[in-house]
Formats: C-alpha cells, structure tokens, sequence
C-alpha cells in the first residue's frame, strides 16, 4: 500500500487530530503510557507563541491510501540553530519501516532546502522541552516531563542515523543519601553561598534570572542554544499550578545569583494510564494533599567559575532538607553519557543508572531526494 506525505496543506488543529489518532493506535494495551508531549506540542503550535515567532515549523504525517497516519513529526529550525533540522514529537506505527523512512526523508529534503548541515531526531524544539528518545528499560511508567516510546522507534531509527548520542538519568534513594550525614561538611563547604527559593510574586523577574543562568551555565553544550526570558516565562506559565516556589532555587554569592536548581514531584504518579497531568491533578495535589513517592531534579545549573566553590553541594543540600520525609526517590535529569562530572556526582551520592535516551544525527547530504 502507498503512503504519502501531508505537510503544508495540512493545519494545526489536522495535525494535532491525526497525532492524536495516531497515538490511541501506538499507546491503546499499554498500561505505562503517560501523555508527556500533548499540552507542550499545542504551545509550540501556537503561533502566536514566542517559540513559534523563533523558529520555523513544519507539521508533518505520514498517511496510507484509505487517509489513515501512520507517522508524524514537527520539524523545527530555530533561528538560534539555523544549520539543524530537528525532528521533534516523532510517533510512528510498528511494522514496516516504510512510513519512517519516508518522513526521514522528507526531514533530509527540508534540511538541504534550508541548508541545513544535520537532521537531529529526539529533541522537540529546545533541551527544556525534552532531549532524547527512550532506549530502555521499557516496561515503566515515565516520569513527568521525560520521552516515553515502545522499543521498535530506536530499532526502526538506528540503521538511519549517522551517529547516536546516549543520554542516561540517575536515581536515588533518599534514605541512602550521604547529605543525611556529612550535615557539618555541606555547611562548611556551602556555607558561603545563600540559597532561596524562587518569589513567583515577582515571577517575571525571577525567571529573567532563570534564562540568563542558563544560557551562561550551558553555553557551549553540544545541543544547547540561548532562550529569551519571554519563551521561558511562557513554558513556565503553562505549567505553573503545578509548581511551588520551592522548586525553584537560586544560589547566590554576595547577593550575585550564581547558580539554580529547578525540581517537582513525578505527578504522573497521580496520573491515571493513557491521560495527560490536567486540572484532576492540580486538584489531587493541591487540594488533596495527594504527594508522588518520587521526584525530579529536573535542571542544576551552576556558572563555570563556581562549579567547584559549593555552590552545587549547596543547592542539593536544601532541596534534600526540603525533600526529606516527603519523598522515597529522586530522579536526575538527563546527562550526556560522556559528562564524567556530572555522572561521577550522581555515583558519589549513591545514584543508580536508571534509564538511556537516544538522540540520533542524519547527514541530509547522505540521504536521497
């Protein structure tokens, strides 16, 4: 059977319906789907939003002869990384390889349009809306705001890609941690740094200081490019009845903020299978007191002259004072599998590897018009 692709003809609200049908297909028997992607997709669709205004968007499926998707895809160019094709939101049927390859190819022929130099495939606009697509284990439910996909995605992508970077996530138990007691070393190492948490009443503010700690403590990172406070505040705000102050943090140094820590409980947890976290779990958080047995550090970042001054043992040591008691395990966010610091950070307090992600790279010069 024929397949063919739908791009600029189709709309918006086309596409979201298509990937919707599509995902009841791909997620109908699977008991640990969570809907992570739905709510972030619709605010990158927005074009009135500020990432949408940054960047150039293409919806994209794959459909049979009877109109029925069989995969689909955002690429996206941002004007801050205008020589990479991104390939964001993949969902694709198992079987035949046809529907992706098809896609795959479409992506190289919009790259060479555009002159871009590389197809990455697992980032869905930005590294703060997600990295990487899920490589194992399977068999779990995902945690609030990471890449969930069945196996054949990174069986059906790796004879594609070019090159395959690896990313790994850390868990630890609360209980085992060394912060609960070296209490007189973290002191005297972090002493010299204050850590508050975030003042949403000056939320603006607050989150000018977010964008400029990021785009300084990552600059340089191999899929990492500068954000405006504008689109950070908005991916805030869409999010935001979810978050307390306390999960914000802020290291500062001499009243200079010189790093953050930003963490929230795994509400999926509260989520029941194939839904999305909406307004039911606002509800059980907020008002029920429902609490997750887990939770995320979802980013710390940390300005290069600081790395080694505390400033880090000092924000892990208030989120642990706040997380104690209150939560069994934490979650790191993702770590390059090549980032020794970072990894070697998570072995010393005792983390475990917890789960791999894919992020795939395809020369469009490779791949046939």
């Amino acid at each position: 059977m024929e397949h063919s692709i739908t791009d600029l003809c189709i709309t918006t609200k086309q596409f979201r319906h298509l990937r919707a049908k599509l995902c009841a297909d791909i997620y109908r028997d699977d008991p640990f789907y969570r809907d992570n992607t739905t709510a972030l997709l619709k605010l990158i669709l927005n074009s009135e939003s500020c990432f949408a205004r940054g960047a150039e968007i293409w919806p994209i499926t794959v459909i049979n002869a009877k109109g029925v998707p069989l995969a689909c895809a955002l690429f996206i160019r941002s004007r801050c990384q205008p020589d990479t094709m991104q390939v964001g939101f993949l969902e694709v049927v198992h079987g035949s390889p046809n529907p992706l390859k098809l896609l795959i190819r479409e992506a190289c022929s919009k790259a060479r349009q555009y002159k871009c130099t590389n197809v990455l495939i697992g980032s869905n606009g930005h590294i703060n809306n997600g990295l990487g697509l899920l490589a194992g284990p399977f068999g779990h439910r995902p945690s609030f705001g990471s890449a969930y996909n069945p196996p054949h995605y990174i069986q059906m992508l790796i004879p594609l890609a070019n090159r395959i970077e690896t990313l790994v996530t850390y868990c630890h138990d609360i209980a085992m941690s060394p912060l609960s007691t070296d209490t007189r070393l973290i002191d005297r190492v972090a002493g010299k740094f204050n850590v508050r948490q975030g003042n949403f009443r000056q939320l603006q503010s607050e989150i000018a200081i977010y964008t400029q700690l990021n785009n300084q403590s990552f600059a340089g990172h191999p899929y990492y490019f500068e954000r405006t406070p504008a689109e950070d505040l908005e991916l805030f705000q869409a999010f935001g009845p979810l978050l307390r102050e306390e999960n914000f943090l802020i290291a500062e140094h001499n009243g200079r903020p010189v790093g953050f820590l930003l963490w929230y409980p795994d509400f999926n947890e509260l989520v029941p299978p194939g839904n999305a976290v909406g307004l039911a779990t606002v509800l059980r958080y907020r008002l029920l007191g429902q609490r997750p047995t887990r939770f995320k550090v979802a980013e710390l970042g940390v300005l290069t002259g600081f790395r080694n001054s505390g400033a880090i043992l000092a924000l892990v040591a208030r989120c642990y004072r706040l997380v104690h008691g209150k939560y069994r395990i934490a979650e790191s966010g993702w770590i390059l599998e090549n980032n020794r610091l970072s990894i070697a950070l998570n072995t010393h307090w005792h983390g475990e590897p917890d789960k791999t992600y894919n992020v795939f790279h395809i020369n469009p010069e490779g791949v046939p018009v």
